[in-house]
């Protein structure tokens, strides 16, 4: 929610995902960041900025959107990835969850405009979206995704495949009938 009855909403056509305010009183809606073939997710109200989850750089990180400004800043730059940001109650530090080679870490940062860096997304993921004169970004020109060299091509026989005996339990116990010795272990 944004007030009372205006709420931000991240809707998704073929154009890709767009944030949009919508007035549910006045039924009205307005874009608030156009559409892109990034994901963008988990919107959160600061001030006049919008922050939310983003992979503009390749790696999943928060930013912000200045609402006055139209400018996109990056608020975190985790190695692996930065998720689920929350605000604290007095608005002075960002709580996000800070993917390591170890897992997930709760960090905090404090919430500071003046340190964001201000960032011009490209226009599409670099890799996987066909561009505009529809090749493929990842693949060079000459690559062929179909090789029968590789793999030996045979038609699929129903017949040949009836007997299957990879993960097959002539006698099937179930588990709800089988002793369960774990009632008898003490407890410490």
């Amino acid at each position: 929610w944004i007030t009372g009855n205006r709420i931000l909403v991240i809707t998704v056509s073929g154009h890709g995902k767009q944030m949009e305010e919508v007035d549910i009183e006045q039924e009205e809606w307005r874009v608030i960041l156009s559409a892109t073939r990034y994901d963008i997710s988990e919107p959160l109200l600061f001030r006049h900025f919008i922050l939310y989850r983003s992979s503009y750089n390749q790696i999943e990180n928060i930013y912000a959107l200045d609402t006055c400004r139209q400018q996109i800043y990056q608020v975190t730059s985790s190695r692996f990835g930065a998720f689920h940001p929350a605000i604290t109650r007095d608005s002075a530090w960002l709580l996000f969850s800070d993917y390591s080679e170890r897992g997930y870490n709760l960090t905090r940062i404090p919430l500071q405009p003046a340190d964001w860096l201000p960032v011009t997304p490209p226009e599409a993921p670099f890799g996987i979206w066909d561009e505009p004169g529809g090749s493929n970004n990842s693949r060079k020109e000459d690559e062929t995704l179909e090789r029968d060299d590789l793999w030996d091509v045979r038609k699929y026989r129903k017949s040949t495949h009836l007997f299957n005996l990879h993960s097959w339990l002539p006698f099937y116990t179930p588990v709800a009938e089988s002793p369960d010795d774990l009632e008898d272990l003490p407890v410490e």
